[in-house]
């Protein structure tokens, strides 16, 4: 940027001095409400339920489960989040490895 290069992010946003435009498909807090309203319907709006995501520093992921997990919204009436974790883990542990990484 201080090159006077235009950064652009999609659907998983960096922090705004890092680039010009973040364009996304929806708004984060309608993806994770939708996500909440689907869930309910799907569980009869009670029960307990878990968020599995791909790996912990995936920001749009991790911006929808803040909205997901916003008591505030009252979405969560009837719902128990009973964990969270990431599949990177189940990966390391099933296979003793870590995944591989990208290096840009």
């Amino acid at each position: 940027m201080d090159q006077k290069i235009k950064v652009v992010t999609l659907d998983s946003d960096t922090a705004p001095a890092g680039r010009s435009i973040f364009i996304n498909q929806a708004s984060s807090e309608g993806i994770g409400q939708s996500l909440v309203q689907t869930l309910a319907k799907a569980i009869g709006n009670s029960g307990d339920f878990a968020i599995l995501s791909a790996t912990p520093n995936a920001t749009n992921q991790n911006t929808w489960i803040k909205y997901i997990t916003d008591e505030k919204c009252g979405l969560l009436q009837g719902l128990s989040l009973v964990s969270r974790m990431n599949t990177f883990s189940f990966f390391r542990r099933s296979t003793g490895v870590s995944p591989p990484s990208v290096t840009v």
